[in-house]
């Protein structure tokens, strides 16, 4: 064994993204004594590759200890790669932590092919394992909780450097204060402890210094203390307003002030909705009051925010009916972008705990994902895959977000109506569903909007919306960086304005066709607009 031991603390991403940052590992490998933090490499993977490839990659290098990061995207993937390299050398030391660990260490335990298990945070047991020889039985260790105040920086201590990557996962805290029944974190329900306002404050200089342009926040209690979120969106607001920051909030607990400071970043929010039912809510541990929750998100509007929703059905209660109406309500509030999930039976979770009380069953797959029951059978959970298929494709990958609610109005259609007859036209029209990853949406749109207002007898009401939509298509690249953009509209822009205020049918009363070119353009880092004589 090498003096100190060489090291390899391994991620397996689900994807190459900005997302794809290894914090965990940087975390760890910050925390170790200063000898054995420099002999330990970072070593980052993705799910398509096998884990015979990454055995192959990770054995070029004598190393004496190899650590993995699991989660339940990729528990398998870890256990099938140190099978293969504990194979090829009986003497290396397999370690592996993180949250599938710590819900379900009996799937790793198996075979005791792993020497140490790590439960809970592994930045203080880590060393202990990586010194030890290999184990006949697996050892499990249980993490103590770490210092907040004094842990090392991943980022300031050098252990990861942020060039290498395209965004940074930012952690804040650990813990959360809600108890909610499907998410890991409940089980530290209570329990919140921040770093330090002075680290953190450090680390947000050194992002500017290295040029980095995409921030995750990880915080699940965000926007929680009012007081701690006030000061740390003014610290980002004053240093950082180049940077794009993702935060992930409760919209339960916006405030006027919030928003206003939100407002002064180049930010987005997802907000983890789940459900607009009160009674599914309910049992998630989750009160929901429809009717004060749009105005939250009203605030977020006024401040011209970017925010996404996630919706997951499946949920216990859940049924394919109050489900639409969940997608319904949802898209009324016009966020950019909709994520939507079935349900996933997280190990450690309340709700796997009680599945049986719930009269839930998954599929035994490793993202343990839920299978039809009463009210919610197997051909239900189908069409709701297909309503989230339809969704992602014409709402959050065609940027509809602007006119989507509109053109529904104008319809008399409900958005989940909407979104299925888009399904049936697109198989009467031929459309392979399994090639819509591929395809641009906007030709699919703007034949399915004339399809729709001729179907409804609103044909005079497109050539309007035509217009708003090929206006914001043109705002949107001068947006993305575009010096101009000339664009075809039939009416005057200004008065475009009022559209989505006073609804299609009102607007085309009152305001008449005017043909015309337009240029849109920037000027001075301000958006114009002119006619083309």
């Amino acid at each position: 064994m090498n003096n100190p031991p060489k090291t390899a603390l391994v991620t397996i991403h689900v994807e190459a993204n900005s997302l794809a940052f290894p914090l965990a590992a940087a975390q760890l490998k910050a925390a170790l004594p200063k000898g054995l933090s420099k002999n330990t490499d970072i070593k980052d993977f993705y799910l398509a590759q096998k884990p015979s490839v990454i055995a192959e990659e990770l054995a070029k290098t004598e190393y004496d200890a190899i650590g993995f990061s699991s989660y339940i995207w990729n528990a398998r993937q870890v256990r099938e790669t140190a099978e293969l390299l504990k194979k090829a050398n009986p003497k290396l030391i397999i370690i592996a932590g993180g949250p599938h660990v710590s819900a379900m260490p009996d799937f790793f335990l198996k075979d005791d092919l792993f020497d140490f298990l790590i439960k809970n945070e592994g930045e203080y047991a880590l060393e202990k394992a990586i010194g030890s020889e290999p184990q006949e039985k697996t050892v499990v260790l249980d993490g103590p909780r770490v210092n907040m105040e004094t842990l090392a920086s991943p980022f300031l201590s050098g252990a990861i450097n942020t060039d290498n990557y395209d965004g940074v996962l930012w952690e804040l805290s650990r813990g959360c204060p809600y108890n909610c029944a499907f998410c890991y974190e409940a089980r530290n329900h209570g329990f919140v402890r921040r770093f330090p306002m002075s680290r953190l404050a450090e680390e947000l200089k050194l992002f500017i210094k290295k040029g980095v342009r995409e921030v995750w926040i990880l915080d699940s209690t965000f926007n929680h203390d009012e007081k701690w979120c006030t000061a740390f969106l003014e610290m980002l607001a004053e240093e950082a307003p180049h940077i794009h920051f993702t935060f992930e909030i409760r919209a339960e607990r916006v405030t006027e002030q919030q928003a206003r400071l939100f407002g002064k970043l180049v930010a987005s929010l997802q907000i983890g909705l789940q459900s607009s039912n009160p009674e599914v809510m309910a049992r998630l541990n989750r009160p929901f009051k429809p009717q004060n929750y749009k105005k939250k998100i009203r605030l977020l509007e006024q401040n011209y925010l970017v925010y996404g929703f996630d919706l997951i059905y499946g949920l216990p209660g859940d049924t394919l009916e109050s489900f639409k109406e969940s997608l319904d309500y949802t898209l009324t509030l016009s966020p950019s972008n909709i994520d939507i999930f079935r349900l996933s039976l997280l190990p450690g979770t309340e709700l796997d705990d009680r599945a049986e009380e719930f009269g839930i069953v998954h599929d035994g797959s490793y993202e343990r994902l839920v299978v039809g029951r009463p009210g919610f059978t197997d051909e239900d959970l189908e069409e709701a895959e297909d309503l989230t298929e339809l969704c992602d494709f014409f709402y959050t990958k065609g940027l509809a977000s602007i006119w989507f609610k509109t053109a529904c109005d104008a319809l008399e259609l409900t958005p989940s109506f909407f979104l299925e007859r888009f399904g049936i036209w697109l198989e009467q029209n031929d459309f392979d569903r399994e090639d819509l990853a591929d395809l641009d949406p906007a030709p699919l749109q703007k034949e399915f909007l004339e399809f729709c207002f001729s179907w409804r007898n609103k044909k005079e009401l497109y050539l309007p919306l035509e217009s708003y939509i090929l206006w914001h298509e043109g705002l949107n690249m001068i947006m993305e960086g575009e010096e101009e953009r000339i664009v075809e509209l039939n009416y005057d822009p200004d008065s475009l304005t009022q559209l989505d205020v006073i609804g299609l049918a009102n607007f085309a009363t009152y305001f008449p066709p005017t043909p015309q070119n337009w240029r849109i353009f920037t000027e001075e880092n301000n958006v114009y607009w002119e006619p083309i004589v």
